[in-house]
């Protein structure tokens, strides 16, 4: 994907605020995806809010990972060099299931 730029204009100075997309893919039930967009300078609080708006999980239930590396809501997409196209994985924290989820009840014996 390309990094498109989103150009604010303010006085005579001009501000470049680059967006891209990142995959958020639910870890279970497996198969679910969302397209995020994000700005590169933006936290990862962004895409949290962005989750609990698809799926309704809180950010606290959230565990977002990329890379094998848990990402903290506080810092940026910059600091964990994410790109455009990068895929970042959803679970939940504590074996939460997401809403709407029910599992099968096992079988008796």
């Amino acid at each position: 994907l390309e990094r498109t730029a989103n150009t604010a204009r303010s006085s005579s100075t001009c501000i470049e605020r680059p967006y891209f997309s990142v995959v958020v893919r639910e870890v279970w039930p497996p198969g679910r995806k969302l397209r995020c967009r994000l700005q590169s300078d933006g936290p990862i609080r962004h895409i949290k809010e962005q989750v609990k708006a698809w799926n309704g999980m809180g950010s606290a239930e959230q565990m977002l990972l990329h890379r094998g590396r848990e990402l903290d809501e506080g810092l940026t997409a910059n600091y964990y060099n994410l790109e455009g196209g990068d895929c970042i994985e959803l679970a939940a924290v504590g074996g939460l299931s997401p809403v709407g989820y029910k599992p099968k009840p096992l079988p008796m014996p």
